[in-house]
């Protein structure tokens, strides 16, 4: 059975922007920590579709004056369950991110003008 599930990564972080790379290597195991049931043919009875990894991009920081509304950013993911039981699984992913720092400032100095 196919299905389609939601990958969502916040920032809460102001004046950070936050760039997420999530790899094509997961694993999912059930409510009880087992791996799930791998079938006759070798592969999983649950498992995530891609073709490719899965590039957030850049999650901006969340805005100063609203530090409790992340910025957020979704990818729609297609789910296969094969022979799955019914109940809560916990997926395993590999990602990378990376940080930046942004930082808005002004200065202010004196300069003179001199008769041209």
């Amino acid at each position: 059975m196919n299905s389609k599930s939601s990958l969502r990564i916040f920032n809460f972080i102001q004046s950070y922007l936050v760039k997420v790379i999530i790899t094509k290597y997961y694993r999912f195991f059930e409510e009880n920590n087992n791996p799930v049931l791998t079938l006759p043919d070798g592969t999983h009875s649950v498992m995530v579709v891609l073709s490719k990894i899965i590039c957030f991009g850049e999650i901006l920081p969340c805005e100063k004056n609203k530090p409790d509304q992340p910025s957020c950013i979704s990818r729609e993911v297609g789910l296969l369950t094969r022979g799955a039981k019914e109940g809560q699984y916990r997926i395993q992913i590999t990602y990378c991110y990376s940080y930046e720092y942004r930082l808005l400032g002004n200065n202010e100095f004196m300069i003179r003008l001199v008769k041209s």
